[in-house]
């Protein structure tokens, strides 16, 4: 009969027996769990939308990120989207830096799988290296308007994925204004309207403002501009003194020089009058202060919104490109979406499904003209698809069928570079010394136009 030290060591091996057992099980079971579970794991996809649209809703664009993920994720049951919330007064979008880290940064870290940028940004951020380009297959490049395409392109390979077309245009009450097709047309035309208020109100200042719109005058000034497009930066930092880069500074003094009821009086166009309340010139405008504004397709929003809170619904708007040159040619920003430099080829496939949702007909129905059965004030962003000017809630809309022709034909604004920053203050400093208020004894202000 075994001791009782023989029967603890006996013991005391069977439970050791039994917990490596026990321990070997839960190995095994965990794995299998976990080999089950990575077969059925659900890929994460960070997305940060371009952030400067209309908030239609009033409530910070929860109604629309909730439903873009609602939609989204119920049709896409391997794929959980998280969406950015949509923060405008950040400026992320625009910083470069930012934007390097959020498509550097892996997205458990901080990252985003896939981010909206103005294309303009895209040739800084291939030559930084920081975004991969769109291999993945499903995309249907061939219902991509030319410019968002191009602007999309870099070395024939896509790196940019469009979303929206943004360009200037001239809002008015009187379709000759709407109408005109050339700068002096446009003024001669305002000019008619005896009213004592200022020709035009909306904004010429800002880092990405005046060099557009001056990009714009550059291309109005003649067919081989627009063919040239690409030299307008490079020609104001350059050759200032060149005459043809003079001509297209003495247009912009010109049309800034109608923002003001009187030759005594700053241009409020340039003296940053509207760059601080953002949509100043759109309510100016709605209350009948002024007979014009320039701005964004998505003014026309933010006009009929304030009309809304009136109740002067009723009243005729017309909306066409600004002609800032002799003729009036069609240039469009494109915001595109660019992909983490570390998008795999799972990541890959979830970022074709999502920019498919994003570019399927009812999706841009709903995000450009609210949900069928509100009283919604439409966005009036202007879609990159031709098959979203199919959709009859849009194409019904009249400022819609205007323009549909127009963005067929448009082109792309040209690449900037960290190497243009600074040009802002170049043209402000030109325009301002151009369109100064006329004091007594001083030179009119034509003279201060036609001799710069």
């Amino acid at each position: 009969m075994p001791g009782a030290s023989e029967v603890t060591f006996r013991l005391g091996r069977a439970i050791a027996f039994v917990g490596i057992a026990f321990y070997a099980f839960v190995v095994v079971a965990l794995n299998v769990f976990y080999f089950l579970d990575y077969k059925n794991q659900k890929v994460v996809l960070r997305v940060a939308l371009y952030p400067y649209i209309p908030d239609s809703d009033s409530d910070n664009y929860e109604k629309l990120r909730s439903t873009i993920i609602d939609e989204f994720n119920s049709t896409h049951p391997s794929i959980r989207l998280d969406l950015r919330p949509i923060k405008p007064n950040e400026d992320y979008h625009y910083d470069l830096n930012k934007l390097a880290q959020w498509l550097t940064t892996r997205p458990e870290n901080g990252g985003y799988d896939v981010v909206e940028v103005d294309t303009m940004l895209l040739g800084e951020l291939y030559k930084r290296n920081i975004i991969a380009p769109w291999e993945a297959p499903g995309l249907d490049q061939t219902d991509w308007y030319q410019a968002g395409r191009s602007a999309s392109i870099i070395n024939g390979r896509l790196y940019g994925v469009p979303h929206w077309l943004c360009g200037y245009f001239i809002l008015a009450r009187d379709e000759k204004v709407a109408k005109a097709q050339s700068l002096d047309i446009l003024i001669d035309t305002l000019q008619l309207n005896t009213k004592d208020i200022p020709n035009l109100a909306g904004n010429m200042v800002g880092q990405w403002r005046l060099p557009t719109l001056y990009v714009k005058a550059w291309s109005d000034a003649d067919e081989s501009r627009t063919e040239n497009i690409d030299s307008a930066i490079r020609a104001i930092l350059r050759r200032r003194s060149a005459p043809y880069v003079r001509n297209v500074l003495l247009s912009l003094r010109k049309f800034a020089s109608q923002c003001r009821k009187h030759p005594e009086e700053p241009s409020q166009c340039l003296d940053g009058s509207f760059e601080e309340e953002p949509y100043k010139a759109e309510s100016k405008f709605a209350d009948h202060k002024v007979k014009a504004i320039f701005g964004y397709f998505e003014s026309l929003h933010n006009v009929k919104k304030h009309n809304n809170v009136k109740k002067d619904t009723a009243e005729p708007i017309y909306i066409a490109p600004l002609p800032l040159g002799e003729r009036n040619s069609h240039v469009f920003m494109v915001d595109a979406f660019v992909l983490n430099r570390k998008c795999g080829d799972k990541c890959q496939k979830a970022a074709v499904a999502f920019v498919k949702y994003i570019h399927a007909e009812e999706t841009y129905e709903w995000i450009v003209m609210g949900k069928k059965g509100t009283s919604t004030v439409p966005r009036y962003l202007i879609p990159a698809t031709k098959s979203a000017f199919t959709v009859d809630r849009i194409i019904e809309d009249k400022h819609y069928e205007a323009i549909k022709s127009i963005v067929k034909g448009a082109r792309e604004y040209p690449r900037w570079y960290s190497e243009f920053n600074g040009v802002d203050r170049i043209l402000l400093e030109e325009l301002e010394d151009g369109v100064r208020p006329v004091s007594t004894g001083g030179r009119s202000d034509l003279e201060s136009i036609i001799d710069p």
